[in-house]
């Protein structure tokens, strides 16, 4: 597949050129999920360190510390050895006198399963501008191909749910397991521990399935997804304490939604924190409402994160895989 698109003012070529390259006699990726390397020389680094980190490197909406969409690791040219060329997500910038500016991006370049971004400039400056024409695109790819990569996980140690009275299948990380289905809602939650500074401390993590009759367009808005999605945690989500149940917190990040696409179909994507209501506890949500339209419904799946002690982004990227790996019949 390959797309062109002319910038007339600025007279860059943007070329974006998806490879799959025949990845039967290549290692496996390396590196920790949510990194990108970036290979870049030293000095280039330092002019464009401030564009980075507002482009690729920007922060994540919806979580309640500061945390990266992609940590970002600069490493230079002279360094970029075999070890980081296996690397799960790379991009590659080439700055030099004279070059055709382009972005390319290679699927399986060095490693299965690995996206390689090549951005070529002529100079500094038309490097960060092609990072900010291009950075929505491009965080959308490296975020896309990690959904990806976990889903294939949950495949291999994961568990494929039926969930017949709701017509809906999806593949469910090692662990997880359901502790409610009822004809309104499914509740899946994922319990963990791991130590930190030598006490083992909580990760849960959930999904919420709920669907409603679909009458038009106005229930894709933003409010009344959140409003439905309230009434929905009330009733079936309590608390620790009497009285305590899930909500949506407004105080400090108000939700984000935006159109995506989900398998095909059109889909709402929702980003923000939740709360316990009478109880000191939240973290962050991500939701996708999708169009189910064989049964004319509006279906929600809600992934949510609990986990005190920790970064919350890689928790939630675990839960947006499931979430993402739904399909109906």
């Amino acid at each position: 597949m390959l797309r062109i698109f002319f910038g007339v003012l600025s007279l860059v070529v943007f070329l974006i050129a998806c490879e799959q390259s025949n990845s039967s006699y290549l290692p496996g990726y390396s590196g920790n999920s949510g990194e990108i390397i970036l290979v870049i020389n030293d000095s280039h680094f330092e002019q464009a360190k401030e564009t980075v980190y507002q482009t690729i490197g920007r922060y994540q909406h919806g979580l309640p510390q500061q945390e990266q969409v992609f940590s970002i690791v600069n490493i230079p040219h002279k360094n970029f050895s075999q070890i980081f060329k296996v690397n799960r997500n790379i991009i590659v910038a080439d700055i030099a006198p004279n070059n055709v500016q382009s972005v390319e991006i290679k699927k399986n370049q060095w490693a299965k399963e690995q996206l390689v971004v090549h951005i070529t400039a002529g100079s500094v400056e038309t490097f960060k501008k092609l990072l900010f024409e291009n950075s929505d695109e491009l965080l959308y790819k490296f975020q896309n191909i990690e959904i990806k990569r976990l889903i294939n996980r949950n495949l291999k140690f994961g568990l494929e749910k039926s969930l017949d009275r709701h017509h809906l299948k999806l593949t469910l990380q090692e662990g997880a397991g359901i502790v409610m289905d009822s004809s309104d809602v499914v509740w899946i939650r994922l319990e963990r521990e791991r130590p930190v500074g030598g006490t083992m401390h909580q990760i849960s993590q959930g999904l919420l399935i709920y669907h409603r009759p679909y009458n038009d367009t106005l229930q894709f808005n933003s409010e009344e997804l959140i409003k439905f999605k309230d009434a929905i945690t009330k009733k079936y989500i309590p608390g620790p304490l009497e009285g305590s149940f899930m909500t949506t917190s407004k105080k400090y990040i108000l939700p984000m939604s935006k159109p995506v696409t989900l398998n095909g179909r059109y889909a709402v994507r929702t980003t923000g924190l939740w709360r316990m209501q009478n109880a000191h506890m939240g973290g962050p949500f991500v939701s996708l409402t999708v169009l189910d339209e064989k049964r004319a419904r509006l279906v929600t799946i809600e992934g949510y994160v609990f986990a005190p002690q920790f970064n919350k982004r890689e928790f939630l990227r675990e839960v947006e895989a499931m979430a993402r790996s739904v399909s109906f019949y």
